[in-house]
């Protein structure tokens, strides 16, 4: 055998054992994530919510109750619950007054971020690190349903009038 063959030889037995590598570690992630996944729904139906998966990395849940409906994604190694509400033609025509409505939402929320997207919708998320843990996705979801009926409660006209 001559030299070069040799370090083709060697080079293609990395390049394969990497390769498969990244594919253990890839469908042990996959695994990881339908795994949470199933730990949130039963949390969550445990609490009445509905949950339905959108596809394999985005669950909707959805309740009768007073808390927002929301989504649940995996997202830069933890998860993101995510709900968005419409923006009315006011808040479209009215952005500068909409855009201090949710600056005082973000001044009076503990965990939860708002922001407006592209489609002037008022969008509100909380991200956690991780996977499944009851504990503390039980404050996680405690502290994202909270800040909802804080300021839904404090800016209920704004809230009306902005949102449809």
């Amino acid at each position: 055998m001559n030299y070069l063959s040799f370090f083709n030889i060697k080079g293609i037995l990395i390049t394969l054992t990497s390769i498969l590598c990244i594919t253990f570690l890839c469908c042990e992630n996959l695994y990881a994530t339908k795994q949470d996944y199933d730990q949130f729904k039963s949390h969550l139906e445990f609490l009445s919510y509905t949950c339905t998966m959108k596809n394999e990395k985005n669950m909707y849940c959805k309740t009768s109750a007073i808390d927002p409906n929301f989504s649940l994604k995996k997202q830069s190694g933890g998860y993101l619950i995510q709900a968005f509400y419409t923006g009315s033609e006011k808040a479209k025509k009215e952005r500068t007054a909409f855009l201090n409505f949710v600056n005082k939402c973000n001044t009076i929320a503990i965990a939860t971020r708002y922001y407006i997207d592209k489609d002037t919708d008022l969008a509100m998320e909380v991200w956690f690190s991780g996977g499944y843990d009851k504990k503390a996705f039980a404050n996680v979801l405690k502290q994202f349903n909270s800040d909802y009926i804080r300021i839904k409660t404090k800016y209920k006209e704004d809230f009306s009038y902005y949102l449809k």
